[in-house]
């Protein structure tokens, strides 16, 4: 008999690991981050109802699928002098990868899609806001969190429409931001 606590499935007198699955994700748009924190941890592994709806300004919304969460350290290649049988690697800048956000076309109003189209309208401001990405167990508990900083969207497409298939129209948005962090439970 096998009893499920997080990815760690218990057995008589034996533990074994399983990789957590990555279908089960949520992503939430912070208003305001830096002042906050606390109540968006609190938002996050709050199961009681009624803390959630105190702290509504934490927007979350469905996604099919995320792509580009990836960071690359830049190094410059330096040869010694005289010395040609190897060459030296420095480290200069950390890059941080655009995130891709795909999911079916939202028809009715979205708080993403609003934060996305607002921004279209801007005379050049540029309003930013932090992620949460959360990767669930199947009891919806999150197992790893990033905290994606200084996020805002760059590019956004639709699918193609062909009337000789009969699939979801899909948004794609592309998403820029400053850098991410793991935060631990």
């Amino acid at each position: 008999m096998f009893y499920q606590l997080n990815t760690i499935y218990l057995m008589p007198n034996k533990f074994a690991y399983a990789p957590p699955v990555s279908f089960r994700f949520s992503v939430m748009i912070l208003d305001d981050l830096s002042k906050n924190q606390q109540g968006a941890m609190n938002y996050l592994f709050s199961s009681d109802e009624k803390a959630q709806a105190k702290n509504s300004k934490y927007k979350e919304t469905g996604f099919k699928s995320i792509s580009g969460l990836e960071t690359e350290l830049d190094t410059e290649a330096v040869n010694v002098g005289g010395e040609n049988s190897y060459t030296y690697f420095l480290p200069k800048t950390v890059k941080y990868s655009n995130l891709v956000l795909s999911r079916g076309i939202a028809v009715k109003d979205s708080f993403f899609t609003n934060w996305f189209w607002n921004q279209q309208k801007r005379d050049g401001k540029i309003v930013k806001k932090d992620l949460l990405i959360s990767l669930l167990s199947p009891l919806k508990i999150p197992l790893i969190i990033w905290l994606v900083i200084g996020a805002y969207p760059i590019s956004w497409k639709v699918s193609d429409f062909n009337s000789t298939e009969n699939t979801l129209l899909i948004e794609e948005a592309k998403i820029a931001y400053r850098y991410f962090e793991i935060l631990k439970q």
